[in-house]
């Protein structure tokens, strides 16, 4: 079977003249007819060392890896299909067309403009005529067999409206020659410009506009977006694309340079030549032009004669056969108006965890836009590997805003996109262009933004800069709170709505939930602008951050409000960081200090440690004359997240600074909670018997408050070292009791702790189905939390269980989900723990060589976390590949340094199978006399 070829490819596209009418007349026979046709052309193609990559309908579209081999089928194909004998009234008639290109074969597909040029040139053809773009000629002109020739046919402007193509048609003597003049762009009145560049992204756009402009109900279409979008590129796409279907033209009518919605008829007018009258009106003068047309209108950059509308109203009522197309950053508000938001290009998603290659990023429309726009102005220029992720966020910072990547492309002649990444800051400053032939609006972002802003009126002006201030999209609730707080006058509700409508903010796709709205980053750098250009810059930003201070204050990371708080919490983290930055760099410390103490628990079920850890400690360098009280909740809070990151010494030592203050102050609740958090801080380091103490006396506390959950979230604490232990059942009662008390209490975090618990328990038991199900269970009630931390321990316990069942596929699925989560959380001891579970797996499977390098990457991760028990298990696992590769002296010093740290943590389990396996590495050692 011939391979798909991939870089320079030759395109061979075909389909049926009329089909559609053939259908409809021979249903039965034409299902036949589609069948061989298809048979005959797949066969011929394979035959030629191609592949068809696709059909759709009765077209068939193929590869080849030369442009001969593409000649030779298309020729073949045109011979079989005239001999065969069809069951139809008349023969079937194939058009046919090649070209060649640079593609990307992606998913068994292909991908880049040459498609969209040798789709263009196909359906300039008719039934039984083979074209040919002029690369494809140059290719095969040499080497042409005796009977073929090529005829020339001209220069022809194809729909693509990118430059024009020299035609070409095969001749063969067994073949029809004389066909009509071909339906390019020049056979129908227009005035559509040439395009400079391919058109490249919005394809699926494209198809959508154009089915919607295809509907006979569809009279006016506006394409909305903001500035720099690409509507008008759009809108001549699909205009060029319907032409055939307007006897009477396609014709743009350029509205940016109009400041007077009355001009809009002598604009149409002048486009279309016609005359004004001294003795009428000359709107009236245009409707009787167009009375009896039938044309299509693209009316570009609407949006500043706003009035003009009524116009367009009265031409669509009095001539039937006009359709009109718009493209403005507001809608028409008209009746029957069909109104297209243009979206984005298609973006990646950034995870540094996981760079994207180039074969992943060139997927999005994005960065194919940055590439093709990179070569054309430095010709050298390729995407790699290595300047790939780059490249794709570049593209993600731009908000996938087309002019902003052709702009940021241009920079390639100096920069490469690391560079130019690094300077994304002041994007506003970089974005600018020196070619001459662009409207100033689009020569830089910032005029293109500008043209959007000097549209609106001075209320909505304020409100534009005080909503720019939100980072990462705001609600409605939180907007009417900022702006009232501020000062700004005027109904939010009725200004939000118009900047939406305007383009200048979007709302955001979350069914189910709150709106919320979003500025583009590009043209939120725009508004902080002229933020800083105001005298109320202070007090916007206060307004702004105290919001978002008090938000976190009212927030409930316990009980049953625990899901809605976290996830609204999670959806305006950027305001919320924002804050956080704004108190941090006014000095107001109080303020800073309660941000981070409320938002302990949340960067802990999140696992956001390391900025966690940066805020605390600004805090707590902040202490020192602030009231004890507020010095204990930031000492615990430091305690807590310490604990998160594996610092269990430094966790103790803060814990038991707030515990001290809470007592000094009386403050038994502070002090319930506090040794709540140290027992737990004492277990992970192994210090049992103080962990008993300090939640023993938690629960005693807690049960004294009649505070149930955090009695209960105590006993979780003693029952692990009930566990620990070995009293297996008394365990047990406790977590079920425990579980009993969540549940009821509505603490869903919590509930799912006591239940992977018992899973525990029940993996200890080595029943590790019944484990299985609690683990599965417990794994199910903290994803709905999205809770980081504790899913972190779940998936390791679902893979260990996996693993004893003997499910290698199941246990590597949820080893690699840890290492992904704990690798994007910072957390390197989940991360060694996993890859230690993946070396196990692959030992197993007797893939030697994987485990070692699984197993000596989670030695890496280890070492850099610190010392623990991670480390101790990396050395047993690497002991047990030496021994079972008969290398027992290596196998005995890597047992003996993993004994050695297992000891000192407590780790009975893992010590155990090290000591097993360094007993067997003993007895190899002195049956060989070595030791």
């Amino acid at each position: 079977m011939t391979r798909p070829p991939s870089g320079t490819v030759t395109f061979l596209f075909t389909d049926i003249q009329g089909s559609t009418k053939l259908w409809q007349a021979n249903p039965r026979e034409m299902k036949s007819a589609i069948a061989r046709h298809d048979a005959l052309i797949k066969g011929i193609v394979e035959a030629n060392h191609g592949v068809v990559f696709k059909t759709v309908g009765d077209a068939v579209c193929a590869a080849f890896g030369t442009a001969m081999d593409g000649l030779s089928a298309a020729v073949a194909s045109q011979l079989a299909l005239k001999a065969e004998r069809w069951p139809l009234p008349s023969p079937i008639l194939v058009r046919m067309a090649l070209h060649t290109g640079e593609a990307e074969e992606r998913d068994a597909d292909y991908f880049g403009p040459a498609l969209n040029r040798v789709a263009r040139l196909l359906s300039i053809g008719h039934g039984g005529q083979t074209l040919l773009s002029l690369v494809a000629s140059e290719l095969v002109r040499d080497a042409l067999p005796d009977s073929v020739s090529l005829r020339e046919l001209g220069e022809h402007r194809l729909k693509d409206l990118y430059r024009p193509e020299m035609v070409y048609q095969v001749l063969h003597p067994d073949l029809a020659s004389e066909f009509p003049a071909l339906n390019s762009l020049d056979t129908h009145p227009h005035n559509l410009p040439l395009q400079p560049t391919p058109f490249i992204g919005h394809e699926k756009d494209l198809e959508e506009l154009s089915a919607i402009l295809a509907r006979e109900q569809t009279r006016l279409l506006t394409i909305t977006g903001p500035g720099g979008m690409g509507k008008t590129r759009v809108a001549l796409q699909a205009a060029a694309d319907a032409i055939e279907r307007f006897a009477n033209g396609v014709y743009l009518v350029d509205l940016a340079p109009l400041v007077d919605s009355a001009h809009l008829s002598g604009a149409i007018a002048r486009v279309l030549r016609v005359k004004e009258s001294d003795t009428r009106p000359l709107l009236d003068a245009l409707v009787d032009h167009l009375r009896e047309k039938r044309m299509l209108l693209v009316l570009d950059n609407f949006e500043q004669i706003m009035p003009a509308a009524a116009q367009v109203a009265y031409i669509l009522s009095e001539c039937p056969g006009v359709r009109i197309i718009v493209t403005s950053r507001e809608s028409l508000s008209l009746r029957g108006e069909k109104v297209f938001a243009l979206p984005s290009l298609t973006l990646p998603t950034i995870d540094r965890r996981n760079p994207v290659t180039v074969s992943q990023c060139t997927q999005y429309e994005a960065v194919r836009l940055f590439i093709d726009r990179a070569i054309a102005v430095d010709q050298g220029f390729t995407v790699t590997n290595e300047n790939a992720p780059a490249v794709a966020e570049i593209c993600v910072r731009l908000d996938g805003i087309p002019l902003a990547i052709e702009l940021a492309a241009a920079r390639v002649r100096l920069l490469s996109p690391e560079e130019i990444l690094k300077r994304l800051d002041k994007r506003l400053n970089l974005l600018v262009t020196a070619i001459r032939d662009l409207p100033d609006r689009q020569r830089t972002l910032r005029a293109a933004i500008e043209w959007s802003y000097g549209l609106l009126d001075a209320p909505l002006q304020s409100l534009f800069r005080m909503l720019s201030l939100f980072a990462g999209g705001f609600s409605l609730e939180a907007a009417e709170a900022v702006v009232s707080a501020a000062g700004v006058p005027g109904s939010v509700l009725d200004g939000v709505e118009s900047l939406t409508v305007k383009s200048l903010l979007a709302k955001e796709a979350k069914p189910g939930s709150e709106l919320r709205l979003r500025m583009l980053e590009t043209i939120r750098e725009f508004g902080l602008e002229r933020i800083e250009e105001g005298s109320d810059s202070t007090a916007l930003k206060q307004a702004h951050a105290s919001y978002f201070a008090d938000l976190v204050a009212r927030a409930e990371f316990e009980g049953p409000n625990q899901k809605p708080w976290l996830d609204r919490i999670d959806a305006d983290y950027e305001n919320i960081r924002a804050g956080l930055a704004y108190f941090d760099r006014t000095g107001d410390r109080e303020a800073l200090v309660g941000m981070a103490v409320g938002l302990t628990p949340f960067w802990a079920i999140r696992c956001r440690l390391t900025e966690g850890n940066r805020w605390l400690s600004r805090a707590l360098d902040s202490i020192g004359d602030l009231p004890e009280t507020t010095r204990a909740l930031v000492l615990q809070s430091a305690g807590v997240m310490g604990r998160q990151a594996g610092d269990y010494d430094r966790s103790i030592e803060y814990l038991e600074k707030a515990l001290e203050i809470y007592r000094s102050t009386c403050d038994d609740r502070g002090k319930a909670r506090a040794l709540c958090d140290l027992g737990r801080a004492l277990y992970r380091n192994n210090e049992l018997e103080k962990s008993r103490a300090a939640a023993q006396s938690a629960m005693e506390l807690s049960l004294h408050l009649k505070d149930l959950p955090l009695a209960a979230n105590a006993g979780l604490g003693i029952g692990l070292i009930e566990w620990r232990n070995g009293d297996f059942d008394a365990a047990a009662r406790r977590f079920v009791e425990c579980n009993t008390l969540f549940r009821t209490a509505g603490y869903l975090r919590e509930e799912a702790q006591s239940v992977c618990n018992l899973g525990i328990i029940h993996f200890c038991k080595q029943e590790y189905s019944v484990a299985l199900s609690f683990f599965l269970r417990s794994m199910e009630l903290q994803q709905k939390l999205d809770d980081h931390d504790d899913l972190r321990n779940v998936y390791n316990n679902v893979a260990d269980c996996s693993l004893h069942i003997g499910d290698f596929l199941a246990a590597s699925k949820f080893y690699e989900k840890l290492q992904n989560l704990s690798e994007g959380d910072g957390d390197t001891r989940g991360a060694s723990t996993a890859l230690a579970g993946l070396a196990e797996v692959q030992l197993i499977l007797g893939n030697r060589e994987h485990a070692e390098d699984f197993a000596r990457r989670a030695l890496e991760r280890a070492e850099s976390a610190g010392q623990g028990i991670e480390q101790g298990v990396a050395y047993r696992i690497l002991g047990d590949i030496a021994l079972v590769t008969v290398t027992p002296q290596t196998a005995w010093e890597w047992y003996q340094k993993s004994i050695s740290i297992l000891e000192r943590n407590h780790e009975t389990d893992e010590l155990k199978k090290a000591s097993r396996g360094s007993k067997s590495a003993r007895q190899l050692l002195d049956e060989a006399g070595t030791i």
